[in-house]
């Protein structure tokens, strides 16, 4: 997991875009035995205490992590073609949720308040991030 802390104020709505094109992850071609594919971590102390979004084969998932436990999560449905290589993925912060939407299309949204500025990407197999950028305010 890479993690950074970003000049933004968590008190306050963002928007974070990235950007990733791979043609064998697809959300369906993960390493043999992996769960996720790649993971967005935000409100990040450290590698036990933090929350995620986590995309895998045709899911996402929202997890909280304290103290190394998973202490509540949520799973929503990715719906792509499979000819899709290019996405752009969306996490916006506004009124203690956060949303994730993929190619635009609302994916899942669960209520977090952040107290950290901590945020972490998790690769597992051959996705790549070619573009991150941070918004405040959010930009629509």
């Amino acid at each position: 997991m890479v993690s950074c802390y970003v000049p933004i104020d968590i008190s306050s709505p963002f928007k974070i875009k990235a950007k990733f094109k791979d043609t064998r992850f697809a959300f369906s071609a993960l390493v043999p035995g992996a769960v996720v594919g790649l993971g967005f971590a935000l409100n990040y102390l450290d590698d036990d205490n933090y929350c995620a979004f986590m995309l895998g084969k045709d899911f996402v998932e929202f997890q909280r992590v304290s103290e190394g436990k998973t202490v509540g999560h949520r799973r929503g449905q990715v719906k792509t073609s499979y000819k899709d290589t290019d996405y752009e993925i969306d996490i916006i912060y506004k009124e203690n949720r956060l949303i994730l939407e993929i190619n635009g299309v609302h994916i899942i949204e669960a209520y977090c308040v952040l107290e950290y500025n901590g945020f972490a990407i998790a690769v597992n197999g051959s996705a790549k991030v070619d573009q991150l950028e941070f918004y405040q305010p959010p930009i629509d």
